[in-house]
């Protein structure tokens, strides 16, 4: 049976791509920050319930850390047997007009400051290509290939 990673899952599109997969076969590694272990669980029980034959197993980590990453890659292919697909879904926006930031400043009189910036760049871009090259290198090692889907959400399209 083949294996799939979903970063992100703990609610949202996440974790209903995390259901979809089950239902099409796939084992499981389920994704998120530390602090969504309880939506994660929940999550790992409806995974049982609905599709007893498959394997789901929870790594969680901050994909913003490439020690994370590499962690849950290894975790994966340790508890699911291989890795074929990535769902690399995690992703995190602010909702505040785009002309709020540009004085880039840490100051209370701005929308966004630099650590609203720095994080959604170090999420959306930075880990997001981290857990792209760390499952690329395991399914080019595995010798044959797999599939690597990156997620966005309307927040892409929304202008204010």
């Amino acid at each position: 049976m083949q294996a799939a990673i979903v970063t992100g899952c703990a609610r949202g599109i996440g974790r209903a791509v995390a259901l979809q997969l089950a239902k099409d076969g796939y084992n499981v590694a389920l994704n998120d920050l530390p602090s969504s272990i309880c939506l994660l669980n929940h999550l790992k029980q409806d995974l049982a319930d609905r599709n007893p034959e498959i394997k789901s197993i929870i790594t969680t980590g901050d994909i913003t850390r490439e020690t994370d990453v590499q962690r849950m890659v290894d975790e994966t292919v340790h508890g699911l047997g291989s890795l074929d697909v990535l769902i690399a879904n995690a992703g995190t926006c602010f909702a505040k007009p785009f002309i709020d930031t540009e004085s880039f400043e840490v100051s209370q009189n701005h929308a966004a400051n630099a650590d609203d910036l720095e994080r959604m760049f170090s999420l959306n871009v930075r880990g997001t290509h981290a857990c792209m090259r760390a499952a690329a290198r395991v399914m080019i090692a595995q010798g044959r290939g797999g599939r690597i889907v990156t997620a966005s959400s309307i927040a892409s399209y929304r202008g204010k």
